[in-house]
């Protein structure tokens, strides 16, 4: 491991205006500062803007440097810095509980990620309900996230074993009390999911040995399915190079999930691959020939360590914000 200096990790806190992808403002309003000690790197993650309040999710890293390339230890998720709902003129009043960390597992789960162990709740997302969470099935926020239990495999930033699920209170004094939290825990023999109150008794939402990675996971109203993406390695272990993407649907939340499609070297090198609902058609539309379907955007970034010779592919992939227009073809 190559250790990095003790400092602050700086996090932005842009702002996107608009609703054409082609036409949005995008404007840095504020950045923000907080120390990752005892780890080595804190980065954002999870976001969500609900009743009146911007919550802002970060998790931990490790490992920087090491065997798979880039942040090769994943942390867990500390917690949700939030402030009232920001605008162009006023930027965010940031409460973060967790500035400092007191130990290795001050986290919002009391996850470590020391001594080789792993995390299951790390770089964690927003299940994306649509506009003030309207899909939402109970109007809690859920998160989803990959991670190991098993000591042997690789969890990174990018890579694990397996994705889970975890929901809680939106408000600001719920969503950063740990035991406020479930955590999906298998299901009933009539399918009914079972939300247990201790992360020990945590059951992946699906597993797939050093093939999951980075999970998003989006309601399409037009399509009432629920849409995961998720980004792997190519060749495991490795961070610092091309990466898979895959999409799963389901017609139910807790699963099961199928494949839609899978993306051999996606980007070639995308990762935080996501669906926003403000930017996906709200009904089936058809096509000249009469094929349904249903249009969207894939949100990613690309290429940090694009190597020599290698293109961007798609074409507009790269180290910014890439918004891909796409397409699901619909089955009668």
């Amino acid at each position: 491991m190559e250790p990095l200096p003790i400092t602050l990790t700086t996090t932005l806190d842009p702002l996107a205006i608009g609703n054409d992808p082609f036409n949005l403002n995008i404007t840095n309003i504020h950045t923000f500062k907080s120390y990752p000690d005892p780890y080595q790197g804190r980065y954002p993650s999870a976001n969500l803007v609900y009743g009146g309040y911007w919550y802002y999710g970060t998790y931990a890293l490790d490992d920087y440097k090491g065997e798979c390339g880039d942040w090769c230890t994943q942390g867990p998720f500390i917690d949700f810095r939030y402030s009232p709902v920001a605008s162009p003129v006023h930027p965010p009043q940031w409460n973060e509980p967790r500035l400092f960390l007191a130990s290795d597992t001050d986290n919002l789960f009391h996850q470590t990620s020391k001594s080789d162990s792993k995390v299951q709740f790390g770089a964690l997302h927003v299940i994306d309900f649509g506009k003030e969470m309207e899909y939402s099935p109970d109007k809690m926020v859920y998160l989803i996230g990959h991670g190991s239990s098993n000591p042997s495999s690789y969890d990174s930033w990018m890579q694990g074993d397996s994705v889970y699920l975890a929901k809680g209170f939106p408000d600001p004094v719920q969503i950063n009390n740990g035991s406020g939290w479930t955590f999906l825990a298998g299901k009933a023999e009539n399918g009914s999911p079972f939300w247990a109150p201790h992360l020990d008794d945590a059951t992946p939402l699906f597993s797939w040995t050093n093939r999951t990675g980075v999970a998003t996971m989006t309601y399409l109203s037009a399509l009432k399915k629920y849409i995961v993406c998720v980004s792997t390695p190519t060749v495991s272990p490795y961070t610092n190079s091309d990466f898979d993407t895959y999409i799963l649907e389901s017609d139910v939340l807790t699963g099961p999930y199928s494949l839609i499609t899978y993306m051999s070297r996606f980007g070639p090198e995308a990762y935080f691959v996501n669906i926003p609902s403000k930017f996906a058609q709200g009904q089936i539309q058809k096509d000249e020939d009469g094929e349904s379907y249903v249009s969207f955007y894939l949100s990613y970034s690309a290429n940090y360590a694009l190597k020599d010779g290698e293109k961007a592919n798609p074409p507009g992939s790269g180290r910014h914000w890439t918004l891909m227009e796409s397409r699901f073809k619909v089955n009668s």
